[in-house]
């Protein structure tokens, strides 16, 4: 059992949701309140005498790995990030499976509890565009560029559905890949693109090692805009949670499978605004004050 500071929010500006949000959103300032610290454990430590409960999205050192990065330099991400979790009560991340990674990658016997990376809610009234959409957030390398376009061109020759490629900081190099290989891709800057498109896609083309246990925030952007889900069989824990919340994606195994079924799929229809960051924020309370009584 802890002590317990009196109530306080700390180095964050706005009301609790907003702060919660920018934790969970934007890595971003961190939130005190009767004795429990939230926070992402990426950019900030553990408090002495509080109920540390930090937001774990990723694990760099998995990431350097998979991006080919030197040993050292894996081990030395694995050591600081193994340090700074070596004084928490608790976590909160996307998914079940992953959790267990967190538990088993730094050996950690704390109880967790899920919260999803919603995104904030955006108004997506205009009418759809017949298209598939592949939305990437990369922000440090652009690995599997080809591997995703390559495969976007097979379902537009395979569907004749357009495809489009939309990139929050690669669009040139994504651009300059379709038109050095010919391919029938539409490539987008994100600050350009309307959210209109009808479908939503997860690949799996290059056998990503976490797509297992991953909750891509792309995908519930989708949901968010109402699309009609393309997912590749691999995503297990993503295709659970649309399970879970009676939404019906179409789960595929080539892009000749994908064609052949969307033609008469039934997605199914849904309020988009479920699954904006306002409108789920309650259950990351719910989380915190749950963690902070199992762990006192």
């Amino acid at each position: 059992m802890r002590g317990r500071p009196r109530k306080t929010i700390v180095n964050a500006t706005g009301n609790t949701d907003n702060i919660l949000s920018t934790i969970v959103q934007a890595k971003h300032g961190h939130w005190v309140d009767d004795g429990v610290h939230f926070y992402d454990y990426l950019i900030n430590q553990p408090k002495p005498g509080h109920i540390n409960i930090p937001y774990i999205r990723d694990i760099p050192a998995v990431q350097a790995q998979m991006a080919h990065y030197s040993k050292d330099h894996v081990l030395e991400l694995s050591r600081k990030h193994r340090k700074a979790l070596s004084n928490v009560d608790g976590f909160i991340t996307m998914t079940d499976m992953f959790a267990e990674k967190i538990k088993e990658f730094y050996g950690l016997d704390v109880p967790y509890r899920k919260f999803r990376n919603y995104p904030s809610w955006r108004e997506n009234r205009h009418s759809k565009v017949r298209e598939i959409v592949y939305i990437d957030n990369s922000g440090s390398l652009p690995l599997g560029f080809k591997e995703h376009l390559f495969f976007l061109h097979k379902i537009t020759i395979n569907s004749k559905i357009p495809t489009v490629f939309v990139s929050k900081k690669f669009h040139d190099f994504a651009k300059g890949m379709v038109r050095d290989y010919h391919l029938k891709v539409r490539t987008l800057p994100m600050r350009k693109y309307k959210y209109n498109s009808k479908f939503g896609i997860l690949m799996d083309t290059r056998g990503f090692g976490q797509c297992e246990e991953a909750m891509p925030r792309k995908l519930l952007i989708y949901l968010m805009c109402e699309m009609g889900v393309l997912v590749d069989s691999p995503w297990k824990e993503s295709i659970n949670y649309m399970n879970s919340v009676n939404l019906n994606p179409l789960v595929y195994e080539n892009s000749s499978v994908l064609a052949s079924k969307l033609s008469k799929f039934k997605f199914g229809s849904w309020r988009g605004r479920y699954f904006s960051m306002e409108n789920r924020i309650p259950d990351l309370k719910e989380a915190l004050i749950s963690l902070k009584e199992e762990v006192r």
